[in-house]
This record gives structure tokens, C-alpha cells and sequence, in this order.
């Protein structure tokens, strides 16, 4: 089901509770003043999607740029051959959608339910440009995005399967946690999506896990890990 189809049985709704936003002070809307920010909330909407459900479609035409407040995307390309190559995910408070270019040059769909803030692409640059500090935060967005390529390119070309998980779980944890210092790592992802990102099989994946938590750099926990040892877990990554 694509998003206009779901859209006409529950259509976005005005933005209302942006003040409680739990991914507000993470989010680009992190940049703004109380009146910046109450401008930026009057040309968004909040869109509620279920699981399962396609945001949007490589190649589709750009109308839109969408804040995640809850929730994950999966994000994906479709190659030549058919196979479906992940290339990312998309977490709470950040931007997904092409900030530039007519088309989108990846689909994304949710792993679970998702909130989003869904923002007219015109209007929201319109908006960010007025301002050299918010304009700021819109620029970060698109360095992550191509921070996270780089990132895929280095896990991909990693030699060894201890090396790549544990890069994305220290990674994912940065992201989950902006700076904190929590350990808990949510992984909402099969592992087939994992190994697909990661350029494993389900088994290696499933294995390199087991391996981590019996050496006690992690424990395995429903819907996701913790890192027990956060330091020699980077000590693999290099």
C-alpha cells in the first residue's frame, strides 16, 4: 500500500502537540526560537503510518520532506537485477526525503508504526532559508545522510563480520542517543535486513551476535542489545 492509499482513509492531521515533541531538542527543529518555531509547525502536518507501508518510492517525484518522531524507516534501492540493497535507516529526529533533486533516489518503508512531520519540500525550504542558523540545521540533516553513505561503504568493505556488526551497533548507538550515554541499542530490523545492510548472511549475523554476547561486550535483549562494554566494542571497529 503507498501513502496516498493510506492517506485517504486517515489523512495527516495539523500539528499540535510540537511543544511535547519527544525528539523536538534532536530534531532540525532544535535550531528554532519559540516564534521560528511556531511558524515552522503552521505549514507542517503530522502523519500517522502503519507498519508495514511504504512512505515513498524510489523515483517518485519530491512534494515532500518528513521529521521522524517515532518510529523507524528502512530505507532501499532496488538493483538492476531486482535485488533490494539497503542503504539505511532512518531514526527519530531525523530528516528523510530528498532535500534536493525532482526525484527520490531511494523508497523508504516502516518497520513498525511511524510518526512523521510532513512538510511541503517548497515551503520548508522557503522557511529554512530566511535564516542562516535554522538553514544551519537543514545542511546537518543532508551531512548525515551522506556521513551514513560513507559509513555503508566502509561496513561493506570491512573484511571481517565482528568488525561490521559491531561498527553498526556503535554507530546505531550514537545515533539512538545523540551524545548521551546510554547503552541500550534498539535494533527493530529482522536480521535479514541487518545482513542485507551489512552485506551478511542471517546466520553470520545471527552468530557474530551470540559471539559479542558471549564475550560480554553486549547482552541480547527483546527488540534489540545493550552494550555491557562500550570501549572494547569500538576497539573492533578499527
Amino acid at each position: 500500500m503507498n501513502i496516498s492509499q493510506r492517506s485517504r482513509a486517515n489523512p495527516p492531521e495539523p500539528l499540535r502537540n510540537c511543544p511535547a515533541c519527544p525528539v523536538r531538542n534532536v530534531s532540525v527543529c532544535s535550531t528554532l526560537d519559540t516564534d521560528s518555531f511556531a511558524e515552522l509547525t503552521s505549514i507542517g502536518m503530522e502523519l500517522s503510518i502503519p507498519a508495514q507501508t511504504t512512505l515513498f518510492s524510489e523515483g517518485d517525484p519530491v512534494h515532500s520532506v518528513y521529521s521522524v518522531v517515532r518510529g523507524v524507516l528502512r530505507d532501499f534501492r532496488i538493483m538492476p537485477d531486482g535485488q533490494r540493497q539497503l542503504v539505511g535507516f532512518t531514526l527519530p529526529g531525523e530528516l528523510v526525503g530528498a532535500l534536493l533533486g525532482p526525484t527520490q533516489p531511494y523508497s523508504a518503508d516502516t518497520l513498525g508504526p511511524v510518526v512523521v512531520c510532513r512538510f511541503p519540500r517548497t515551503a520548508f525550504w522557503d522557511y529554512f532559508s530566511r535564516t542562516r542558523r535554522s538553514v544551519q540545521g537543514v545542511y546537518g540533516s543532508a551531512a548525515r545522510d551522506l556521513g551514513l553513505v560513507y559509513d555503508q561503504l566502509s561496513l561493506l568493505g570491512a573484511r571481517s563480520a565482528e568488525r561490521k556488526v559491531a561498527s553498526f551497533l556503535v554507530g546505531f548507538r550514537d545515533r539512538w542517543h545523540r551524545g548521551g550515554a546510554g547503552s541500550l541499542v534498539p535494533l527493530p530490523m529482522t536480521r535479514q535486513d541487518l545482513g542485507d545492510y551489512l552485506g551478511l548472511g542471517i546466520s553470520t549475523v545471527s552468530r557474530t551476535l551470540t559471539a559479542l554476547a558471549r564475550r560480554r561486550l553486549i547482552v541480547i535483549v527483546p527488540g534489540g542489545v545493550r552494550i555491557l562494554d562500550h570501549a572494547k566494542l569500538e576497539e573492533l571497529t578499527r
